[in-house]
């Protein structure tokens, strides 16, 4: 891979997912930087986050049907509220440790490794 040069865009988009851990859409992101670069457009933005996603910045999920994007890169799980649909991150490495094993012994090597669980959160439960 043919390493991209750090535009305006780039940095401020990865430095929004990096400090905002709310899973945001391409849309959502559009209307955050828009505010700091003015000319900004939505093609920009998804550029750019199918870059840092190659790059592997940033972790890319499908729910439901529609792109979220994650600055958190290390392994950790998401649990997906299905009433309220709101994204928790669980850190999890125990967990991953024992899922690289799994790894080795079937000399496998993953690119990117996201774990999913979807239920209902505290609030929803009740």
């Amino acid at each position: 891979m043919i390493p991209r040069r750090n535009t305006k865009q780039k940095l401020l988009i990865l430095d929004y997912l990096q400090n905002h851990p709310t899973h945001p859409t391409a849309e959502n992101i559009y209307h955050q930087i828009k505010k700091y670069i003015p000319n900004l457009t939505l093609a920009t933005v998804y550029r750019n986050l199918h870059i840092l996603t190659e790059e592997k910045q940033i972790l890319t999920l499908n729910l439901n049907n529609e792109l979220h994007f994650d600055g958190t890169t290390q392994p950790h799980l998401h649990l997906i509220c299905q009433k309220c649909n709101k994204i928790y991150d669980i850190m999890i490495s125990e967990l991953h440790h024992k899922f690289e094993k799994i790894f080795q012994n079937n000399q496998f090597q993953p690119n990117t490794t996201s774990y999913i669980s979807y239920g209902h959160c505290q609030k929803c439960h009740n």
